[in-house]
This record gives C-alpha cells, structure tokens and sequence, in this order.
C-alpha cells in the first residue's frame, strides 16, 4: 500500500500551479522553469524525467536522433548538474531513429566514450528507473550494457526498476549482478541470441515480478528450470514463441500458481459452481470435477449476473481479503477474495508499467516509497498473467491446466493450440477413401469445446483474454504443407464447422463472462463461405445485448454506486493470411517469361490469383490423384476413386455403412481408473442403445461400437457442459476419445475453383455490418432528437471498442530482392 501523506500534506491548500501543470504545453516548460523555484520544481522534473520523450515532444528532427543521443550521453552529461541528472529517471531509446547512422557516428561515440564518460551511465542518472532499449541498434545497446556491467560505484537506494532489452545479445552473468538491476521489477530479454540462465536470473533478482523471455528457444527443460526456480515469486511471465509442450503445464501450475483458490460458492445461482468428485481423477484428464449448473447459470440469463460483487470487511485492515466457510467441507479451505469485476487489470507491458513507474506526460512522477508499496511490486502469490502465444500446446492440455488452476488468472493469451483427433479414426477415414492421405500429416489447431472454462465459475478473475477464433465460430485453422491458404479456410468453415458444432454445439458468448473486459480471437479467416462471418456478427450483436442489459441493470441500482460490472469493452479481431497475399509473394518470379506475361492481354487477364488456385480464373486442382494408405490391417488400397471433386456426404449421399458394429443395450461400460496411487471403477456413458434425437451422442455410440476403432474407449472424463448441450445426461462420465472422434470429418476434399469464387471477405462484412448498425444509431437519434438514445434494440450498434489487425507479409520472394 503506498505511504499515506502527512497532516500539513493532507490539510494544506494546493498552490494554483499544481492544478495547471499538467494541461500546460511542453514547450512551454522550459520558460517556466526560469520563474522561480515553485515553477521548477513543477515543470523541471517533467522536462528531465524522460528527455527523449520530452525531445519527442518538442518535434524534433528524428535525423538527427543519433547526434542527440551521442551528444547527451558523452558530453551534455559532464556539464550538467548533479541536482539536474537526478532528475533524470528514464533512457528510452524506443521511438528514436537511430538506425540511420554511418562509419564517422559510430567512431564519433565511442571516441566520445572513451575520453569523457568511461562507463558511467549508472553514477551519472543515480535515479535512473526505467532502460528501454527496444529498437536500438546494438553498438548503443552495448555500450549501455557495458556501463551497467562495469560501473559498481552507484549507491542508489533502489536502483533500476525496468529493463527492457528485446533482440540485444546480454551477457547475462555479469550484467545482472549490476547493483543497479538488484531491484529490477520488469525484465525483457525477448528475442536475444543465447543461452537463459535461470540459476543466475532468479539469485540476481530476488524482487522481479515481470518477466518476458519470449522467442529464447527455450525448450521444456529450460522452462522448468526457470519457473521451479521462481515459484511464486512473479505475477507476470511471458513464454511466448518458444518450444514448449504440455510437459512444462502441470509442474509450472504446482510451483507458480497461488495456493488458495479464488473460486468460491457464493455465486452458484448466478454462475454455476466447480464440484470436484472426491479423490477420483485420472492421468490424462487429472482430478475429475463437474460444473454444477442453476436454473439460470447454465442459459446464462441470471437477472444478477452483471452486478459487481459487494465489498467484504474484515476485523483487521491489515487481514488479507480472504475468507473461510466451515460450515461446507467442501469450501473448508481459505479462499482469496475475488475482485469485484470492475478494477482495471494489473499492467504488465511496457508501456503501461513506464506510466506507473514515470506517470504520464505532462504529470509528475511517483515517490520511490509510493512506488515500493505499489500493486505492481507485490507477489500476488503467483503467476496471475500468463502468455504461452506461439508454442506446442495441445488443446487438451491447456484445459486442464486452466480446470486445475485455483482461478487467479487475470490476463491468458494462448493463440495456437493443437486439437488432436483419435488417429484411429483419421486413419479409419483414410482406409476407406473417405479422407485424404494428406490429412494424416494436416494440423488442426483452435480452442473448440472449451468456452465453458473461461466462464466465472473456473475463472473468476479473468479480464483479458486472447485465444484462437473457433472460440466464437466454431471453425479451426488448418495447415497441410500440399493444402494452399484459400483451400484450408475453405476446408475449415465447410467441412470442420459443421463437425465441431455437432461435438461441441456451445459458442462462447460475452455474457457467459460478464466479467471479461477484452477478448482478442487470433487467426480469424480473411474469406468465409457465410458461416463464419454470421457468428462474427452474432458475437457483435450479443455484445450489444449485454451492454444494454449493463445499462438497464445499472438504472434498476442507481442507489448503488458503480452497480455492475463493466463487461465486454475491447474486441480485437486478428486476421490471418490474405490467399491473394500469400500467392503474390509465393510467386518464383525468376521462373516467369516476361514476353508471356505481355502477351496475356490477348488470351485472358492475368492474376496472381490464378497462380494459387484461388479464383475461378484456373482449372481445379486434382494434384492428390489416386490414394495408397496402409493402416496396418493387412490391406492396401491402391487406385481409389476418391478426387477432389467428391461431394460432401448429404441425405442423399450418405457415408459407406461398415458392417461388423458390436450390437448391445447396455448404456455404461466400467472402466478402471488409476489416479494417485488409487485403483477404483467407474461407470462410463457410452450412449443409448436406441437412436435418438441427438445426433452427436449416435454418432458417439457407433464410433465406441466399431470394432475397429477399440481405442476409442480412452481417456475417460466428466461431460462437460458442451457435451451435455450436445446430449450427454449431466453428471456422467464419458470416453473423450471417442467423443472428439466425432470431429473428424467423415470426407475431406479440396475446393472447386467455383467454390472457392463464391467465398465472401470477412473484413468487408464486418466493416458492412458496423456501418449499417452505425447507419441505424444515427437514425434513432435523429428520430429522438437526442444522442441520448437507449443501447440496444433496435439498432444493436456495440458501443465498444473493435480493432481488426492483419499479419505483417515477408516478402521472401525475387520481386523484392
């Protein structure tokens, strides 16, 4: 907690000044400086605290940022006063220009090192706070890093709190036994070349909270390593773009994940509760636990679902917000407090933590003690925000690490899981021509089935979330090295869509998390046949719900201050690859005849698109030809008939029958578990011996008949509530082997050209839709006479903040080299 201020600070009258100063302009601060002192202690500390930014400010020339900077590290320094450089609390080289330099810039500073300033960065800013060297090129970035690696004459009370170096080779060693990073909060060594040393990262700083060590190539051993050997120590880790798989989940959950829990049963009306069934687990799925729904929990339409949650008093202001339930055995153990839905997220990015570190432009900076008892320098008790974006997760293991995790997490991005389908089936499918032999080796990666653990009741204090898009739409990404771009969303939407939605009809939805403040969905499809951009626009359309029912709920408790929740506020749609980009630069331009490219005009238009198969412009594509599989039945099936312009299976065309099903009416088959040194038996549901109206639990009952696919009878689990949304009876227990079996299509084909001519752009749909919501605000406005228009119908125009990004293209081909 930061220090409360003293009686004269907390009675006495603020000078004028101090209520002007910020909105003052920055080139005017330095005139004000020369005032009196009162004006310099106001505006002398906001020109010094960040004098890059500051020149930033002043819009200066960015040519000449590599003189500028040479100049006040090497001589400005040596004439300034001591009072004035400790005032100096940030070097941040990010938005300088300092990669246009030459051969004479370069001698000129270390020239200018060597005779003026030998290694003394450090004892020059003693107050220096924040090292930002993102962007700088690395002959800067040494000689900073060789300044705080030599310089042990600094005798600041609390040194560095912020280094950030992404892409600058550190030896680690040396630099961070600094005595000016011994206090280091927020470290970024992201993208270096080398080796991480946790040993030495964690013995050199013991009050680290923050760490970003993304792209290290560090593989499961190295990771382990590092959060065994931090524990609990931070609340922010970024492992990003490395080599990890599910092996490093379940330790770094034990070691770096807080011991109590922030699930509680004090909301099971609104939001349904989490009830472990006893010691009863098992190795792949860990301890088994159902989601207990209410009447309203489970249609997600509690008239209190959007309150914010009321404070809790303790006896003693210094008690940790937690509280303990003996009366339930269940809840017997303590529990921390969970926010009340409306608090801002911690700040973890570098940005954000300069602000709290330096405060804003034009405002003045925090005292070293309020930022010692700040939020950010706290434990929490471990890992609260957690990035695994750009790894080797599988989808299964991700889940459970988020069931078994005691729900502190307040900030998860994972972009890219692995959805791994029975390979019995697959190969099954490839037996008997229905599938491609491509589609053996075809990733399939998307978060299907997995909405429901994002919801309160597993997450309470989720605020920011960033997954992949099948969250919402139900279409996964696919990528086969002999499939093109525009095939696989094709592919994906057509064939994958209807599949997932028959296995796990349950679509994330905004008020399934009242709670969640901003959702990113990562590789969402840049062309769909409709499906996609319809559940795009549903998402955009509940959104708008919500923030209505937020509205009325607000106006039902005006006695309350700050009644509800703030809901869904930021929706950020990341696009994947454009296919006409991506056969643009797949291009061999070498290989192109450019008196044949004149000639074009006279025989037909030329496109790139015709290059990748994506128009109708060339001929379909029959490049797989007849299919040999082997699936080790004895059997080899050579000459199939199956091409790319087999339709899809329809009432009409059914799939082949497989005869030889093992016929019974038993609904349950006892399954042995081991789960902790226990050896217990459990009943499994394996579906109802007469076909009913439920088309997915049908299809889970032939494939656990087949006798070819016995293995299917694995990996045993809870029905969660998209299985039981599906069909499955609440409270049983089924074999998700088999149940994921019914993601696997029963045929795979390749586009017509046709077809794929008849895709839609997903970016100019949603552009389209938000226009005409935006068309019709403005016509309930104008029709009211107000802007003061209710939310909602009959315009549905979300009122919050959309953002659509798309992937940088690397130009690798010879038209840029």
């Amino acid at each position: 907690m930061a220090a409360l201020p003293s009686y004269h600070e907390a009675t006495a009258r603020p000078h004028w000044i101090t209520l002007v100063a910020p909105y003052v302009s920055v080139r005017d601060y330095t005139s004000l400086c020369l005032v009196n002192t009162r004006f310099y202690a106001q505006f002398g500390p906001r020109i010094w605290k960040d004098p890059f930014e500051t020149i930033s400010l002043l819009g200066r020339d960015p040519a000449n940022d590599t003189r500028r900077v040479h100049y006040f590290l090497t001589q400005h320094v040596e004439n300034t006063r001591l009072a004035t450089r400790l005032l100096v609390l940030c070097l941040d080289f990010r938005n300088l220009d300092l990669e246009s330099y030459n051969f004479f810039e370069r001698q000129l500073w270390h020239g200018g090192k060597s005779k003026k300033m030998p290694s003394r960065l450090a004892s020059a800013f003693p107050n220096l706070r924040c090292i930002l060297l993102d962007g700088a090129p690395d002959w800067l970035a040494d000689s900073v890093v060789n300044d705080l690696q030599t310089d042990q004459s600094s005798s600041a009370p609390w040194g560095c709190l912020m280094f950030a170096a992404p892409k600058m080779a550190i030896y680690q060693t040396s630099f961070l036994r600094s005595p000016q990073l011994e206090s280091l909060v927020y470290l970024d060594l992201s993208y270096a070349p080398g080796p991480l040393n946790a040993t030495v990262l964690t013995a050199c700083l013991p009050r680290l909270r923050m760490l970003k060590v993304q792209g290290r190539e560090l593989g499961d051993e190295n990771a382990l390593s590092l959060v065994s050997l931090y524990k609990r120590q931070l609340w922010s880790l970024d492992l990003s773009d490395n080599r990890l798989t599910d092996t490093i989940l379940e330790p770094m959950a034990l070691s770096s994940f807080p011991i109590t829990s922030f699930r509680n049963g004090t909301h099971n009306d609104v939001e349904g509760r989490l009830k472990w069934a006893g010691n009863l687990g098992s190795s792949w799925y860990g301890h088994f636990g159902f989601l207990q729904e209410s009447e309203h929990s489970s249609a997600f339409n509690h008239p209190r679902r959007h309150l914010a949650d009321p404070p809790v008093y303790t006896r003693d202001a210094s008690d940790p917000p937690m509280y303990t339930r003996h009366n339930q055995p269940e809840l017997a153990e303590q529990r921390y407090l969970r926010h009340d839905g409306r608090i801002p997220v911690r700040q973890d990015y570098a940005v954000g933590v300069k602000a709290i570190l330096l405060g804003h432009a034009g405002q003045l900076p925090e005292t070293v003690e309020n930022i010692r008892g700040h939020d950010m320098c706290a434990s929490h008790g471990g890992i609260t925000h957690l990035r695994l974006n750009g790894n080797n997760f599988s989808l299964h293991g991700i889940e459970r690490m988020i069931r078994e995790c005691p729900g502190q997490l307040e900030h998860f991005e994972c972009d890219t899981v692995l959805i791994d389908l029975p390979r019995s089936a697959v190969a099954d499918g490839i037996y008997h021509n229905t599938l491609p032999r491509w589609f053996a080796t075809a990733q399939v990666t998307g978060f299907i089935g997995a909405s429901h653990l994002f919801r309160p009741a597993f997450c309470p204090q989720l605020q920011v979330l960033r997954v992949h898009h099948s969250l919402v739409t139900q279409v996964p990404s696919i990528k086969e090295d002999t499939v093109t771009v525009g095939e696989s969303l094709w592919i994906a939407e057509t064939v994958f869509e209807a599949r997932a939605a028959l296995a796990f009809p349950q679509l994330f939805a905004p008020d399934m998390n009242p709670r969640l403040y901003s959702l990113t969905l990562t590789d969402v499809s840049r062309w769909s046949s409709g499906s996609l951009i319809e559940k795009l626009v549903n998402f955009l359309r509940r959104a708008s719900i919500q923030e209505k029912e937020i509205e009325d709920a607000n106006a039902a408790h005006a006695h309350r201050v700050s009644a509800t929740v703030r809901g869904l506020r930021h929706l950020h749609l990341e696009f994947g690859q454009d296919p006409a980009e991506v056969a643009v630069d797949a291009l061999d331009l070498e290989e192109l005849d450019a008196t044949e490219l004149l000639c074009l005009e006279d025989k037909k238009q030329f496109s790139f698109f015709g290059q990748s198969g994506w128009t109708s412009c060339s001929p379909p594509s029959n490049a797989n030809g007849p299919q040999v599989w082997n699936d080790g039945r004895g059997q080899k099936n050579e000459g199939s008939s199956f091409h790319d312009e087999t339709p899809l299976f329809s009432p009409g065309n059914p799939p082949p029958y497989r005869p030889g099903y093992a016929e019974t009416t038993d609904e349950f088959e006892q399954h042995r578990c081991d789960w902790n040194g226990q050896v217990f038996t459990i009943p499994v549901w394996v579906g109802r011996a007469v076909p009913g109206p439920h088309t997915a639990v049908n299809e889970y009952r032939r494939l656990l008949n087949d006798p070819h696919l016995a293995d299917l009878h694995t990996n045993v689990g809870p029905a969660s509530p998209s299985h039981v949304l599906a069909g499955v009876p609440a409270g049983f227990y089924i074999y998700h082997a088999a149940w994921d079996a019914i993601m696997t299509p029963p045929i795979v084909r390749k586009p017509t050209q046709a077809e794929l001519g008849k895709m839609h752009d997903v970016v100019a749909a949603i552009k389209a839709y938000r226009g005409k919501t935006k068309a019709a605000l403005s016509a309930a406005q104008r029709a009211a006479g107000t802007t003061n228009v209710p939310l909602g119908h009959p315009h549905y125009h979300w009122s919050g903040k959309l953002e659509i990004s798309f992937p940088s293209v690397s130009h690798d081909s010879g038209m840029w080299r």
